[in-house]
């Protein structure tokens, strides 16, 4: 059997409400979203490229760590 499609999700550890999400149909990682406490924003693959390895994976949720970390330290609404 062949996966096609896949749907994964990856958080910073304590902050629980700020997922980063993204699918991936026919091995190709389809366009990365973030939620924030439920609610849908948009998120760009660095420079726009499209993941393809899983070292390049984890640069990019090595970015959205460090994003989360600026943006949302003292917002414990989404802290847990």
């Amino acid at each position: 059997m062949q996966i096609t499609f896949a749907t994964y999700q990856h958080t910073k550890p304590g902050f629980p409400k700020v997922v980063l999400k993204w699918h991936e149909q026919d091995g190709k990682a389809l366009e990365p979203y973030v939620t924030i406490k439920g609610v849908v924003s948009g998120w760009g693959w660095e420079m726009g490229f499209t993941p393809t390895c899983s070292q390049d994976y984890q640069k990019e949720m090595d970015r959205f760590d460090k994003w989360v970390a600026g943006r949302f330290s003292n917002d414990i609404s989404v802290q847990g």
